[in-house]
């Protein structure tokens, strides 16, 4: 009789531990990055582990004393990814954890909520741990002071494409922004004259900068019978001259010889349609902005129009989750015997990072309502066996009274 009195009474403890561990999932069901937690029942029999040492099936040693709350284990699938507009938010689609830095002590982390502190590290909101990033295979605290600004670079190379006509005599492509060693930018004309009556499929070129000087008008490219480029023809370099008298050599190219990736010369009458392609180059500029992109880089955005990648955000993964150690607060930490695979964005099986974004919880609340009302039944069917152990036993008790 007492033992259904205890097996009642550790059956309600278990169903309120249950409850209990619903209770907290619901309650951060809008938390970011939170992961769910399941309580696992188990027999349990004398305080011990079943008994493995007999061959015979579904025997144990030892008599069974009710059920076992006391494990309970993380869920790591997937959240909803949500946009939030703020550009130091990120969230991770995939098995990957953000990694935290405090001094020599590493955390991993799912809540991808960021800013930048005083001294210009990315660091979490809640304690201030440095977002580690990851540069020539090292991890690395994330710092965009070195990245506030970027110097001039000269243009070293202009790619046109489209078609230029067998049929046409000239053609012009306006408006070519290109820089000098200065970081200057000068606006070019582009223009193609038919030598054709010279030597077959040939064209000479001008160009002419923003205040019609010509800068050269002695180049020629030349084209195969099938209007691919053709061999020597295909690019050629000319000099541009900053105020400053610094040179800057430019080449212009319409594509590799023999192919058909960027100028052809093909029939289509009068109409050519030659126009600018990638130009590099830019002048000098300031940090307006960034964003991660998909490879997981942190990319810059300057005032000259320029977007340029940084430092590539660090991510981590584990075979086995399960073993990682709750910090709290979203934090968890490694055990001696894991070893961290890291790397960065969809690589390594880590997953992606989504920009401007952040993981939301993963509790689904039809399925913890769902349990609830189990667990409530279970916890309402232990009281009414300790409620009725106990009613037995006091009968009994009445009943040997003055025996």
């Amino acid at each position: 009789m007492l033992g259904s009195i205890y097996k009642g009474m550790v059956g309600m403890m278990a169903y309120s531990k249950g409850l209990s561990n619903i209770s907290s999932n619901v309650a951060n069901m809008n938390t970011p990055g939170y992961k769910r937690s399941e309580l696992h029942f188990r027999e349990l029999v004398d305080g011990r582990q079943l008994s493995g040492n007999s061959s015979q099936k579904g025997y144990h040693s030892g008599s069974t004393l009710g059920v076992d709350a006391s494990l309970s284990s993380t869920v790591y699938s997937q959240g909803d990814i949500r946009e939030t507009e703020n550009d130091t938010d990120m969230g991770i689609d995939g098995a990957g954890f953000f990694i935290l830095r405090n001094g020599n002590h590493r955390y991993y982390t799912r809540v991808g909520q960021f800013e930048f502190n005083d001294k210009g590290y990315l660091v979490d909101k809640t304690f201030g741990y440095r977002v580690a990033g990851f540069e020539n295979g090292h991890l690395v605290d994330i710092n965009l002071q070195k990245y506030r600004a970027v110097d001039p670079a000269a243009t070293s190379v202009i790619n046109l494409v489209g078609n230029l006509s067998v049929g046409s005599t000239t053609h012009a492509v306006n408006d070519v922004a290109v820089y000098d060693a200065e970081g200057v930018k000068h606006t070019l004309k582009i223009e193609f004259t038919n030598n054709g009556a010279v030597t077959a499929r040939s064209w000479t070129v001008k160009i002419t900068d923003e205040d019609d000087n010509v800068i050269t008008s002695n180049l020629e490219f030349r084209f195969n019978e099938n209007g691919s480029p053709a061999q020597d023809f295909n690019q050629h370099s000319f000099t541009l001259t900053s105020d400053g008298g610094q040179e800057t050599q430019i080449t212009l190219n319409i594509g590799d010889p023999g192919s058909f990736n960027q100028i052809t010369n093909f029939s289509s009458g009068s109409t050519s349609t030659v126009q600018t392609g990638k130009v590099d180059g830019y002048s000098f500029g300031v940090m307006t902005g960034f964003s991660v992109n998909d490879e997981g880089a942190i990319e810059v955005q300057y005032s000259n129009g320029e977007s340029l990648p940084t430092i590539s955000v660090a991510l981590a993964r584990f075979d086995s989750p399960d073993h990682l150690v709750d910090e709290g607060s979203g934090l968890l930490s490694a055990q001696s015997f894991q070893d961290a695979i890291i790397g960065t964005s969809r690589t390594l099986g880590l997953g992606k990072i989504a920009s401007q974004s952040i993981e939301l919880s993963n509790v689904d609340l039809t399925s913890q309502f769902t349990d609830m009302i189990v667990l409530q039944r279970g916890y309402q069917a232990s009281s009414q066996v300790l409620t009725s152990a106990n009613e037995m036993l006091q009968q009994l008790i009445e009943a040997t009274k003055g025996r």
